[in-house]
């Protein structure tokens, strides 16, 4: 509540040639935000059906949150969700994704007639029109290297999301997939052979940051579709990832990658 951000940090000291050397140098420091936090009430949703329910905590959580939009009155459990609600939801849950400067996408050169000063919204995917309740969602995810199409500029929006679909989105908005060994990453699940090779790191990652853990049977299940409480709960260990563990994950583990 005081908008102040206290640092530390230990860098090498660079050369007259801007390159760095062996001295390493610690830093340290403080910056104060101009503007006060606004602090709110978080929504209480109305989740009675809910009660006792293994998943009503993060369910309850990530409607307070306004992540899951609604007031939860109507709240199915076993209910799939679809790609694009499951986008939707990540992007509310991160909030401001930063622009990966490395992430770039293709451009086409086409000539166009002038016929007004604007130019018109272009979705970057054929089956997502501009007019989509989550569009604004869909957009950022696929601007910011979370989401990408099926090689023919599909989205599949209203198609299930699998468990590997949807780990696979979580690591990349994380940024962290390249903490796997790839090419050839190993997984700890038991079915490891039939995560596709496009899951595999995202996957590995994941059970290693502790997002998803095995089955009874010590499957990943990467075909298998998700529900509102299996997203519900996904979302919810994102977000304690993202507050709790990925500080001391960067220290501990990250920069000795």
């Amino acid at each position: 509540t005081e908008s102040t951000l206290s640092y530390t940090a230990k860098f090498p000291e660079f050369d007259k040639n801007n390159a760095p050397t062996d001295v390493m140098k610690d830093y340290n420091g403080s910056q104060n935000l101009s503007t006060t936090p606004e602090l709110s009430r978080l929504m209480v949703p109305d989740l009675k059906q809910l009660k006792g329910f293994w998943a009503e905590e993060p369910i309850s959580i990530l409607f307070g949150l306004e992540i899951i939009p609604g007031t939860g009155s109507s709240y199915k459990v076993g209910k799939y969700v679809t790609r694009r609600e499951f986008v939707a939801m990540l992007v509310r849950a991160v909030k401001d994704i930063p622009r990966d400067p490395n992430v770039t996408t293709s451009k086409t050169t086409t000539t166009v007639k002038k016929t007004s000063s604007k130019t018109p919204e272009v979705s970057p995917f054929k089956d997502v029109k501009t007019t989509d309740i989550y569009y604004n969602e869909i957009k950022k995810a696929y601007t910011s290297g979370i989401i990408k199409g099926d090689g023919r500029s599909n989205f599949n929006p209203n198609a299930y999301i699998t468990q590997a679909e949807a780990i696979k989105m979580l690591v990349s908005a994380l940024g962290l997939e390249n903490l796997a060994p790839s090419p050839n990453s190993t997984t700890p699940f038991a079915d490891n052979d039939k995560i596709p090779s496009y899951y595999r790191n995202a996957a590995s990652v994941a059970a290693t940051l502790g997002l998803v853990e095995p089955d009874a049977r010590g499957n990943f299940n990467p075909a298998t579709s998700i529900s509102n409480e299996k997203a519900a709960d996904l979302l919810y260990r994102f977000i304690g990832y993202m507050g709790d563990d990925l500080v001391q994950d960067y220290r501990d583990r990250i920069m000795t990658f």
